[in-house]
C-alpha cells in the first residue's frame, strides 16, 4: 500500500493523463469499427463529468452478438479480457497498466470480431438500462418480503408476483429485482433473455434463473426457507 501511495503522489499526475490519452484514443477507434457504438455520456443522458472516460462500455449489438457472446471470443480466442459483459455491450477498463500496445491489441479484438458479422439494425436484444432495472413499485419493505412465507414459481409466472429475493446480473451490478418489489414483465423479460444467453446473476436461490421465489398470497400455500 505504500508503495502505491507512493507512486500516485509522485507520478499520479502522468500516469492518469496517459491513461485519459489512451482510453480516449480506444473509443475514436472503436467508434470507427462498423456495427460498434462506445456509449458515451450523450448515449447516457449523463453531463461530462459523470461519466468514467475509462470504463469502455462497448455495444455490439449492431454487430447481431450478444456482449456475452462477445465476450467468449475475445477470452477465447482473441487474449482479451474484458471486465465484464450483458446483453448488449462488453465493459473493458483503460487503467495506468495499460500501454499503447494494449490498446492496439483491443481495438484488434474488436475488428477481428467484426470480420465476418453484418451490421444490424434490428432485433437488438433487451439493454441494461431503462425499465429493465429502474426501481419498481415496492409493495413490502425488504425485511416483510425475506422473512415473509414463500413459494417457487417459474420466472415467466412471476409478473404480477411480490419478490422474495434479490436478483442482480453484474454487469452492471444493480439490482433488477428486490424482495418487496413487484416483478413487471419488462424486467422478467430482462431476466429471461439473460438466462437464455447465460448472462451472470447473484442472489437468487435458484442461480439458473428458472424460477423465483415469490411472497405467497396464501398462508395455506407450500413454503421453502432457504
Amino acid at each position: 500500500v505504500d508503495a502505491c501511495r507512493r507512486q500516485l503522489a509522485l507520478q499520479g499526475r502522468d500516469l492518469l493523463e496517459r491513461t485519459l490519452e489512451l482510453a480516449a484514443d480506444a473509443r475514436r477507434r472503436l467508434g470507427m469499427l462498423p456495427g460498434i457504438q462506445v456509449l458515451d455520456a450523450d448515449h447516457l443522458g449523463l453531463g461530462p463529468r459523470r461519466l468514467d472516460p475509462t470504463k469502455l462500455v462497448i455495444d455490439v449489438a449492431g454487430l447481431g452478438l450478444t456482449g456475452l457472446a462477445a465476450e467468449r471470443a475475445l477470452r477465447q480466442r482473441l487474449a482479451v479480457a474484458p471486465e465484464g459483459s450483458d446483453l448488449s455491450s462488453v465493459i473493458c477498463m483503460i487503467t495506468i497498466g495499460d500501454t499503447t500496445a494494449s490498446v492496439d491489441q483491443l481495438v484488434g479484438a474488436f475488428t477481428a470480431l467484426c470480420v465476418g458479422c453484418t451490421p444490424v439494425t434490428a432485433g437488438a436484444p433487451p439493454r441494461s438500462w431503462g425499465a429493465a432495472v429502474a426501481p419498481g413499485q415496492q409493495a413490502m419493505t425488504p425485511r416483510e418480503a425475506f422473512f415473509a412465507a414463500a413459494r417457487t414459481v417459474p420466472l415467466a409466472a412471476a409478473a404480477g408476483q411480490v419478490a422474495a429475493e434479490l436478483v442482480t446480473p453484474y454487469p452492471p451490478g444493480i439490482p433488477v429485482l428486490v424482495p418487496g418489489e413487484v416483478a413487471t414483465a419488462d424486467k422478467l423479460a430482462y431476466l429471461e433473455a439473460g438466462r437464455a444467453h447465460g448472462m451472470y446473476v447473484c442472489g437468487p436461490a435458484d442461480p439458473s434463473l428458472a424460477t423465483l421465489r415469490v411472497v405467497a398470497t396464501d398462508r395455506s400455500e407450500p413454503t421453502w426457507i432457504t
